[in-house]
């Protein structure tokens, strides 16, 4: 026997054995890491699974067929209790609150905020789907006190979408606001021109001029982080592009509360005794002795200050969101009331907020991965851990408010779309759902009393028949057509036409050679 080869042999496997532990046990860690990291995002919500958009959108117009009517159920049930419609709904935003008033704003003015709405949904936070990408509920409220106003539902996005510094300079001086655009101005940061896919500008040079960012800055931005590479968020911003829903968002200058939001208010309602922050108000000017000091105060006078009002896509504000305690910050719920799940995002990442610092002219402020705030200067990119807050890189994590009266007016309950099916002659009239690949058809949503489809059969040239259904081997079109405006396609129509091929019937033959001459005789003539 080689034994100098057998025990090769065996240290050959030891080995081999031996590194695929250490690959299993990576694989192993990265998991548990992996589910950490979702956990740290939200671990107490109930997801509504079905999209609240339709998979197809041929209008976007307020009364087209744009929102998905089971899904709204769903989260009206949420929202209100099993079984509630929209009117429960929009009872409960309507409903005003006490607490609020304009020069002191330590609630919404109405509705309910993330702890009512986990209290109505036994203990738990929601979380819907748009288009695919999933936001958290953080609030249900009114755009005013009209009693007829309309119903908005504010979404925050469950995690960062890509990775952004907040500015693209910051003054030598720590309170210095002299310049046109100063380094903390929301309105022209270099976060929002991403944000809004470059269409507006942003500080540079000082302050002294603004500028668009550049198709690489844009690539480089979409492509970080969690970023796939294009631009994120078409659908909220751009009024031209296919499906989009901008007709359904509502503006922060048109909510009541955001008009006058300031962070003094909230933040020592529960002991933190901190001054208004730059960019919270969106219309609105906050009274002087809200503000730290002048400098600050004379940011709200800039000219472009409140321009991020009119956005339909924006960076929540820490009055908002509120924060976790650390040392030298209380809990606060914000006005949104969200809970600590709600304001975490993945481990590693740090989410800025458009709040700009209370009392300095260089640093804004961001939330980390569990929810505690603090602030660092805008042109960073990462955060180093401090005494209470960790580390991470610093990312974009927006909101909206989605206007619910108009989602419930243009919604549908979506029914699969019909696709052509086929059939084999068999002398008599043919109903296309009892063709092959009729497994689409559903008898009780085609009903009247449901979607009641109209059927209309013609040659595939679009010409009559001279019988109600066809019959004879051949093409023929098949019109289905929705006729309750309560349903609607899967492909956002109420009309869908398909083929409906009606094959030649093949006839098997038994053939007797024995015979002379041979016999043929033609079978299945009557099946």
């Amino acid at each position: 026997m080689n034994i100098r080869r057998t025990r090769g042999k065996r240290v050959s496997l030891a080995v081999s054995i031996v590194i695929l532990l250490v690959l299993l046990s990576c694989i192993f860690i990265n998991s548990l890491q992996g589910d950490k990291a979702k956990a740290a995002v939200i671990n107490n919500a109930d997801t509504i699974s079905t999209d609240l958009l339709l998979p197809t959108r041929v209008d976007s117009n307020v009364g087209g067929k744009v929102f998905n009517a089971v899904a709204l159920q769903e989260l009206y049930a949420k929202l209100a209790g099993e079984n509630a419609n929209f009117s429960a709904v929009a009872d409960n935003a309507r409903e005003k609150k006490d607490t609020y008033a304009n020069d002191s704003v330590v609630s919404m003015h109405s509705g309910m905020d993330s702890g009512e709405i986990r209290t109505a949904n036994g203990g738990r936070n929601i979380i819907v789907k748009l288009d695919g990408k999933e936001w958290i509920v953080t609030a249900l409220t009114t755009k005013d006190l009209a009693d007829n106003s309309d119903v908005i539902l504010t979404l925050m996005l469950k995690d960062v979408a890509y990775n952004s510094k907040w500015g693209d300079w910051y003054p030598n001086s720590n309170s210095d606001w002299t310049m046109a655009y100063p380094a903390t101005m929301y309105s022209t940061s270099y976060i929002r021109a991403g944000l809004l896919n470059g269409a507006t500008k942003y500080s540079t040079s000082n302050g002294t001029t603004t500028t668009l960012l550049s198709a690489a800055e844009k690539n480089a931005l979409y492509a970080s982080g969690f970023g796939t590479g294009t631009y994120p968020f078409g659908i909220y911003t751009d009024n031209t592009g296919q499906g989009n829903i901008t007709n359904f968002l509502v503006k922060p200058n048109e909510v009541l509360y955001q008009q006058y939001e300031n962070l003094r208010a909230i933040a020592t309602s529960v002991g933190n005794d901190w001054y208004q922050a730059q960019n919270d108000n969106s219309k609105y000017n906050v009274a002087s002795d809200q503000w730290h000091s002048n400098g600050t105060m004379a940011v709200q006078s800039k000219t472009g200050y409140y321009d991020w009002g009119n956005d339909l896509i924006w960076l929540p504000s820490l009055s908002e969101t509120g924060q976790n305690q650390r040392t030298g910050a209380k809990l606060c719920g914000g006005v949104w009331n969200l809970d600590a799940n709600q304001r975490g995002v993945s481990a590693g990442y740090l989410s800025w907020l458009r709040s700009g610092d209370s009392s300095g002219s260089k640093t804004v402020a961001y939330l980390d991965s569990v929810g505690i705030h603090t602030s660092t200067t805008v042109s960073s990119s990462t955060a180093a851990a401090t005494s209470t807050a960790s580390s991470g890189t610093l990312a974009v994590r927006p909101a909206i408010h989605l206007n619910l009266s108009f989602a419930e007016e243009s919604s549908a309950i979506p029914i699969t779309t019909p696709t052509d099916v086929t059939s084999t002659y068999n002398g008599e009239e043919q109903d296309y759902y009892t063709a092959n690949g009729a497994s689409w058809y559903n008898e009780t949503l085609f009903a009247a009393d449901k979607a009641n489809v109209k059927v209309e059969y013609s040659t595939s040239s679009g010409a009559a028949l001279s019988t109600p259904k066809p019959i004879e081997q051949g093409t023929y079109k098949v019109r289905l057509t929705i006729q309750n405006d309560e349903y609607v396609w899967a492909n956002g129509k109420m009309s869908q036409d398909i083929t409906f091929t009606i094959k030649q019937k093949v006839l098997n033959v038994n053939f007797d050679p024995s015979t002379t001459p041979p016999k043929a005789t033609p079978t299945d003539l009557c099946s």
